[in-house]
């Protein structure tokens, strides 16, 4: 899935998207919900949540793991229970993006469903720039959905250490959680990595 959220251009976003949008969020909703979690989207802040989150996934994930117990579903039920989890993280991806930009002083306008070049759905989020962002800005607006997601990840860990009996589905969740993460920090086009190695890197 497409995530065009890093942008710092949001004709040049929307250029890239086509079609029909479905708006799942607008300005009313998302404004106050960035700005609620914005203390928490700094950098330093990120570093720190994402730092504690990454140790709740592998030390719960991984203990199940070697202990050779059942720790994936086995039912087609529990693996779509657990996928459907895992995509409706996108949500908080997206909100991740938000909040930064609130941090940061700017304006997210709402959370958008479209297709990007014709083919795949992308989730975005509209952020009204009051100026030039700086390149901090940029880095940590487009590593925040991540970090927000591996949050929701070891939230999900947390959730299997409490109702073991949902230990396939919880676990599902959290993996494919971690995985979606971490797939947008791969430095293809348009993903949250590239966006901060770009801004790492530029002069």
């Amino acid at each position: 899935m497409h995530d065009c959220s890093a942008s710092t251009d949001t004709a040049t976003c929307r250029s890239e998207l086509s079609g029909r949008i479905w708006t799942l969020l607008t300005e009313k909703y998302l404004g106050p919900a960035s700005r609620l979690l914005a203390p928490g989207f700094d950098l330093k802040a990120m570093c720190l949540i994402a730092a504690l989150s990454t140790l709740i996934i592998v030390g719960t994930m991984l203990p199940l793991i070697l202990s050779g117990d059942r720790f994936l579903p086995r039912s087609v039920v529990e693996q779509a229970i657990g996928l459907l989890i895992a995509l409706m993280t996108l949500l908080g991806h997206e909100l991740g993006h938000a909040a930064a930009a609130s941090r940061y002083g700017h304006k997210p306008l709402q959370v958008g469903i479209t297709l990007h070049r014709h083919m795949f759905p992308a989730l975005f989020v509209d952020i009204g720039y009051r100026e030039s962002p700086s390149r901090n800005e940029v880095i940590g607006i487009a590593l925040a959905g991540c970090v927000a997601q591996l949050l929701l990840a070891a939230a999900l860990c947390l959730l299997l250490m409490a109702f073991p009996s949902l230990v396939g589905t919880l676990s599902m969740a959290a993996l494919a959680t971690t995985g979606l993460a971490f797939a947008q920090l791969i430095p293809c086009s348009g993903s949250d990595g590239a966006v901060a190695i770009a801004a790492l890197t530029s002069n």
